[in-house]
């Protein structure tokens, strides 16, 4: 079985020892489908054909991409409030504030 790794584009998290020692949690995309669409529209990722792309039953986005009072720490467990959409992405050019 092959590593979660984030959804999100141009981001490179994997589910593994050092990003749980990061304290970088992973969490699967919601199953209400109008909570799912704006997940989808919030990641901006298109297939090849230029449609909003589908997550799979298995795909996942990092903490990362969540701003801190998305999450409820209070349990063992860190979870993603109900209302929790993804809103932090870096969209800009990786190469874009180095000077050439």
């Amino acid at each position: 079985m092959m590593p979660a790794r984030c959804a999100a584009v141009d981001c490179s998290e994997e589910r593994n020892k050092d990003t749980a020692k990061r304290g970088i949690t992973f969490h699967g995309f919601p199953k209400d489908p109008l909570r799912r669409k704006q997940w989808m529209v919030a990641v901006s990722r298109q297939t090849s054909d230029k449609k909003l792309w589908e997550p799979s039953k298995s795909s996942v986005l990092c903490s990362r991409h969540f701003k801190p009072e998305m999450f409820d720490r209070t349990g063992q467990t860190v979870r993603l409030r109900e209302y929790a959409v993804p809103t932090e992405f870096d969209f800009q050019s990786i190469d874009e504030g180095h000077s050439m």
